[in-house]
């Protein structure tokens, strides 16, 4: 698991923005090469072209290229 996050700074209240990128992530649809964008612990969008508004860093990316992505089979 990523142990480096980017806090991003909006409106006096600090915010923790990851990127899942270059993987193969299970949708209803099946699978899907797309970008997970994930702020303060909870997925908050699938990106699917890089036109989407990502504030990239390289410490805020995963790159889970060759890995299938299966998003809340585990919930905590």
């Amino acid at each position: 698991m990523a142990k480096v996050l980017t806090e991003v700074v909006k409106e006096d209240q600090k915010t923790t923005e990851l990127l899942v990128k270059n993987g193969l992530v299970f949708t209803e649809e099946g699978f899907r090469e797309v970008t997970i964008k994930i702020v303060d612990e909870k997925i908050v969008s699938l990106v699917e072209s890089e036109a989407g508004p990502l504030i990239e860093t390289a410490e805020n990316i995963i790159d889970a290229s060759g890995c299938l992505v299966v998003p809340g089979f585990i919930d905590a």
